[in-house]
Order: structure tokens, then sequence, then C-alpha cells
């Protein structure tokens, strides 16, 4: 009986701790009004025998934009507005702001899997139902405890892509 107690017990405490993980990551993305830094994104693509990578600068305005500026292995600007209304765009803005500001977090089609690291939160979130699954199999974010900030998005898609994408150098 008192080991039924104590596994009661701890898998609470368990359980509470990543809520709190969960949580504390979530109101610190929802309070971040802007966000600068250089970022390195690597992509892993079946068809391709080496990555492809790609280094810039990004500029995040919470609720307004997400500017990506590319500058090797050429330059190019990607500009998404949070309120894109057309269409073909929508679904991928609103995965990349929900991404952004915590509200993934809150995703009923996705399944929920965090650990903890020495300096890094590791949540990684299996697409269980609704139209992301067609493309996405997993979402991971690596998040730093201090500052809450996100230092790297990981996404597998379903036909074994992969696209790791670092943030460094925040200013």
């Amino acid at each position: 009986m008192i080991y039924k107690i104590f596994i009661i017990i701890f898998l609470s405490n368990l359980f509470s701790i990543e809520y709190s993980m969960k949580e504390d990551i979530k109101k610190h993305l929802q309070n971040l009004l802007y966000y600068e830094c250089n970022y390195q994104q690597e992509k892993i693509l079946s068809e391709v025998k080496d990555p492809l990578i790609s280094t810039g600068k990004l500029k995040y305005k919470q609720n307004e934009y997400l500017l990506m500026e590319q500058k090797t292995p050429f330059e190019e600007i990607y500009y998404l507005e949070k309120n894109n209304t057309n269409q073909i765009n929508k679904k991928a803005n609103q995965l990349i702001f929900e991404l952004l500001n915590g509200d993934i977090l809150e995703n009923k089609n996705l399944i929920f899997k965090q650990t903890e690291k020495k300096e890094l939160f590791i949540i990684n979130m299996i697409v269980e139902k609704g139209m992301l699954k067609k493309y996405i199999k997993q979402i991971d974010l690596f998040v730093s405890k201090k500052p809450i900030v996100i230092k790297k998005i990981q996404i597998a898609t379903q036909n074994g892509d992969i696209t790791k994408i670092d943030f460094y150098a925040r200013k």
C-alpha cells in the first residue's frame, strides 16, 4: 500500500513539473514582443545527397511578422505576416507563428513528450491527427532554461525530410 502511494505521489510530481515547464515556456514566449538573432538552417532531404545549409538573420515581432534575411548560400528574404489571407500560405504561417508564440503547446492534435537536460528543455510534439499529419511527423523544440528562448526547432516530415533551425547570437 505504501509502495502504491509513493508511486502516485511520484507520478503526480512528475506531471506537475512537466506541466509547469510547458506553461513557463508558453508564458515566456507569449510575452516576447520582439526577437532578433542569427540562424543556421540545415535541410536533410531524402532526394539530395548532402544537406542544404543556409544562414542569415531572423527578426520576429509578435502577432505581426517573421522576417528571415538569408545571407548564404545566396541572399534572399522570406517575409511572413501573421494575418496572411493567402489560403496557400495560411496554414504554414499559422504553424510558424504558433511555434514562436507558444500556442502550439496547446494543440490537441499533438502528443507531447518533455525532457530536461542540463541547460535545455526539449519538447517533442508528435502529430497524431489533423491536417498537419499529412505533412509533418514530429516537431521538436529545444528551449534554453536561462533565458527561456527557443534555441532550435527540428521538423521531421512524413516523407523523411528533416529541417533543423539553430538560433544564436540573440540581440
